[in-house]
């Protein structure tokens, strides 16, 4: 593939019509340094929507950003994760996400939003890492369009003093706690916070039946400050006040999938923590 063309397509100094036609020309290597941004990417995901870029072409693109000596990006920086995290995927669908126009879609507002969606999970649960301990402690469940942000802000009480890192490490040791009791088995209804405020705790309701797992969100009344944000103890089984938010409503899921989805959250919570 031609880095030259590339780099000036990025650079806004030619054409789609000659950068489409440039890539088959080999030119040599590029001889300046490129740090490739989200917004370059997105060109190429617009290129292949509107069937101007075939799926063979964006993977050869993403092997030689890989490869090459002069386009890189920072993946300490979120923005240059982003891009890498797309990079990566698109060099590798077999073992990744095939390049499906859908999937591109979704790439495309992963690059836009910062929101990654393509693995499809059940549940995502996510830190907003330039918020405050305010509203960054981001939980959806699309199966029943649940969209919420937290306060991280007892974690934050519990890490004093803290890094962003021991925030993610924090969150991410009460999701595994999650994990723990849903492999427990139990034949009674476990309760799985998340929500921790002064007057009470914002929880999921868990109840097993025939190998599924019946999945609803409420709260109880108990003060958040009266328990361990990222190790609740015996919250799992001493609620006795819980209240059904009806905005949402009761859903029947697999506990493997389940599983596996908090599994991939505490992956990527904990992703770039010593």
């Amino acid at each position: 593939m031609n880095e030259q063309i590339l780099h000036k397509y990025f650079n806004n100094q030619v054409t789609e019509k000659e950068f489409l036609e440039g890539l088959v020309v080999d030119s040599g290597d590029l001889n300046t340094d490129y740090t490739v941004t989200r917004a370059d990417l997105i060109k190429l995901c617009d290129l292949v929507l509107e069937g101007k870029l075939d799926f063979n072409s964006l993977g050869n693109i993403a092997f030689q950003l890989i490869g090459s000596d002069y386009f890189d990006w920072d993946s300490n920086d979120k923005n240059g994760e982003i891009v890498s995290n797309t990079i990566f995927d698109w060099d590798n669908p077999e073992i990744n996400y095939p390049l499906t126009k859908e999937n591109i879609q979704l790439w495309k507002q992963y690059l836009l939003t910062g929101k990654y969606r393509i693995d499809n999970r059940l549940i995502y649960i996510e830190l907003d890492t330039e918020s405050d301990g305010h509203s960054d402690l981001i939980v959806e469940l699309p199966k029943i369009k649940m969209n919420e942000r937290f306060d991280s802000y007892y974690f934050q009480v519990e890490c004093e003093p803290f890094e962003i890192t021991d925030i993610k490490q924090a969150v991410s040791n009460l999701i595994e706690y999650w994990k723990d009791k849903i492999a427990m088995n139990s034949t009674e209804p476990i309760y799985l916070p998340i929500d921790f405020s002064d007057e009470y705790i914002g929880c999921f309701r868990l109840e097993s039946e025939k190998g599924k797992i019946n999945m609803q969100y409420g709260f109880s009344r108990t003060n958040g400050f009266g328990i361990s944000p990222s190790k609740p103890g015996d919250f799992y089984k001493s609620v006795k006040d819980f209240k059904l938010l009806t905005d949402y409503l009761i859903i029947e899921v697999s506990k493997k999938e389940l599983i596996d989805s908090l599994i991939k959250n505490i992956k990527e919570l904990r992703k770039n923590v010593g």
